[in-house]
């Protein structure tokens, strides 16, 4: 263990002269911890953390008869990706002349078009469109290419009101 002040202080077994992690129960697993054993029936091997209580074997196992299930036509293939909103509908809207009452802007006449959907319905098809997996939750952070079109059509859908985009030359999309 390093001694940097800015790293968490690991606890050490309390077996007299020992100054290994602690496992469990106060133990490194030399002195009497008791290690989680995987959950299939006749493994002796440890569980490892984030492998839902199975040893590494049969974790990739279970993934691998699940990915060969997928694949085996058992499921409907999926649908085909939307078109990216980023490649399409954003520079379309930046190219949208609001001078022209008759028209409306392509980002607003698309979330106009699926308001109705689930919720977070634009980041998943976003995500599809890139050939991203979906989100674990809605809650999930967003990486830095969501939180630029965040700002890109929130900046467009301002604009709608003053007719101005700040910054309209500068902007890019990808």
């Amino acid at each position: 263990m390093s001694s940097d002040s800015s790293s968490t202080p690991r606890r050490q077994c309390r077996f007299p002269g020992c100054n290994r992690s602690v496992k469990s129960q106060g133990l490194c697993q030399r002195h009497g911890a008791k290690p989680k054993l995987c959950h299939r029936e006749g493994c002796e091997k440890q569980s490892k953390g984030g492998c839902d209580g199975l040893c590494r074997a049969h974790y990739k196992e279970g993934n691998e008869a699940a990915a060969h299930a997928a694949t085996a036509g058992s499921l409907p293939p999926p649908p085909p990706p939307p078109p990216s909103v980023y490649d399409s509908v954003l520079p379309m809207s930046y190219a949208h002349n609001n001078n022209n009452q008759s028209s409306t802007m392509p980002l607003v006449d698309y979330l106009r078009g699926n308001w109705k959907r689930e919720f977070g319905w634009h980041r998943v098809d976003e995500r599809r469109a890139r050939g991203l997996p979906s989100m674990a939750t809605a809650q999930q952070n967003f990486e830095g290419w969501e939180r630029q079109m965040v700002v890109y059509e929130s900046m467009l859908l301002s604009a709608v009101e003053t007719g101005h985009v700040p910054g309209h030359a500068s902007v890019g999309c990808r």
